[in-house]
């Protein structure tokens, strides 16, 4: 199949539907990671999903790829929020560029996140939650930053999965446990569930993503 071109570089892979009014699930790798990390993983995922596993836009100088820039500045981690944010507005003109070009089933659109991935597709969710439905991010937290200025939309369309390690050294469990607690305080479905893991994606939490997948599908 020939890919059609958009603002970000990607890995498909069909639905065994075909595309047209496909339900699709967008992967959003993690810093220093490229478009063939998550998408490893697609052959594991339901046939009746089609998968796309976007790749982050900045280059970085020992290689992979990044949604945004970090740097230490006292000992401290600083994200650029401007990159961030547009980030988040690039996955999202990705979003409807795909849907509208391949004719994807619009109301069923699925988006995993995993560390940095994560942290945009909490923003994506929260900043438009009449837009998509569906959400996984892993391994994430909620930056302040680039979320909305207050919480008073309807958040009744949303629907997430998320989990974090509870021995992960790189974004400590307790700000994947403030992510839960934010989703609970706005009446958001979600399932939140921790594992004896580092900054992964452990065996048990991948078996009970695709069982929370296909229970939507």
């Amino acid at each position: 199949m020939e890919k059609k071109q958009f603002n970000l570089d990607y890995n498909i892979r069909v639905s065994n539907q075909g595309l047209e009014k496909s339900k699709v699930i967008f992967l959003l790798h993690g810093i220093g990671a490229d478009k063939n990390d998550l998408f490893s993983f697609a052959n594991y995922l339901p046939i009746d999903l089609t998968v796309i596993a976007l790749q982050a836009p900045l280059a970085l100088p020992y290689g992979g790829q990044a949604w945004y820039d970090i740097e230490i500045d006292n000992g401290k981690h600083v994200s650029d929020t401007s990159q961030a944010k547009k980030s988040v507005t690039e996955i999202e003109n990705f979003i409807d560029l795909s849907v509208k070009e391949y004719d994807f089933d619009a109301g069923n659109i699925f988006v995993l996140g995993f560390s940095q991935g994560a942290i945009l597709s909490y923003s994506l969710a929260l900043n438009n939650p009449n837009k998509y439905k569906y959400f996984l991010p892993l391994s994430g937290f909620i930056m302040d930053e680039i979320m909305p200025n207050d919480f008073n939309e309807d958040y009744s369309n949303l629907d997430f999965y998320s989990a974090h390690g509870t021995m992960d050294g790189i974004i400590p469990i307790e700000k994947g446990r403030t992510a839960s607690t934010l989703l609970k305080k706005l009446n958001i479905k979600h399932v939140y569930h921790e594992f004896p893991a580092a900054h992964s994606i452990a065996q048990k939490e991948f078996e009970e993503i695709i069982e929370w997948l296909r229970e939507r599908l």
